[in-house]
């Protein structure tokens, strides 16, 4: 099994790294730098996925080394300062929109194979924490998985899905989650009365790609615990 994550280095893509390197898959990461490692089954490719010239030779680096692509997951967002609004959606829907162009041409993924795009609840709801660009990115998406799951399911068996998350624990905020009176405050606006992981998060995303969900595509699946039930109040 070769799984490529696409912004692999931190957040949500780190777990799910870590999850299928422990189930002894080939993993490649692209992300913007490159970081050595001892584990033969993990490979990391660097580049800006901006560049569309550094994406492709990128893709053709890891296919080369570890074989076409069984599962790929999209997880890229911009980290880091302000971007501008051309930069954010290029990176966060024109990158996509490239490298889905490329597996329609049959290019780097196996015949039934499967795509996970990471979405956000911000494709339906505000996050005043995010901008303008973000909210109109993830909305796109959705139809954008739509597309492709009818584009790629014709042409190679591919299936195609979106996960939104909502609020989750990451290693790069745990410690702020793990403060009471944080926690105690974000969970009463969630039914299931925990907050979701990105370990759970990447349970999710392996099952989507797994061949337990050969008849799932064109689906955006939102987890979140509930929060997104409820009307605030």
């Amino acid at each position: 099994m070769h799984a490529v994550v696409i912004g692999g280095r931190r957040g949500l893509g780190s777990a799910l790294v870590r999850l299928w390197v422990e189930k002894e898959f080939t993993v490649s990461v692209i992300c913007r730098s490159d970081i050595p490692v001892s584990n033969r089954n993990l490979h990391y490719f660097a580049c800006d996925l901006t560049n569309h010239q550094q994406t492709a030779s990128a893709m053709e680096q890891l296919v080369e080394r570890n074989g076409k692509i069984d599962a790929m997951v999209l997880t890229q967002r911009h980290r880091g300062g302000e971007p501008t609004a051309n930069y954010e959606w290029n990176l966060l829907f024109e990158s996509m929109v490239v490298l889905l162009e490329s597996l329609a041409r049959g290019e780097y993924l196996n015949q039934d194979g499967s795509i996970v795009i990471i979405n956000s609840i911000a494709k339906q709801f505000v996050a005043l924490s995010e901008s303008a660009t973000y909210h109109a990115a993830k909305s796109a998406v959705t139809q954008l998985v739509r597309y492709y799951a009818v584009k790629l399911g014709v042409k190679a068996q591919i299936r195609v899905n979106s996960v939104s998350p909502a609020i989750f624990i990451k290693d790069e905020n745990e410690k702020f989650y793990s403060d009471p009176k944080v926690a105690t405050e974000v969970l009463k606006n969630i039914p299931l009365g925990r907050i979701p992981t990105a370990r759970e998060i990447s349970y999710l995303i392996d099952f989507l790609t797994s061949g337990f969900a050969l008849s799932i595509t064109g689906q955006d699946i939102t987890i979140d615990g509930g929060i997104t039930l409820i009307a605030p109040g």
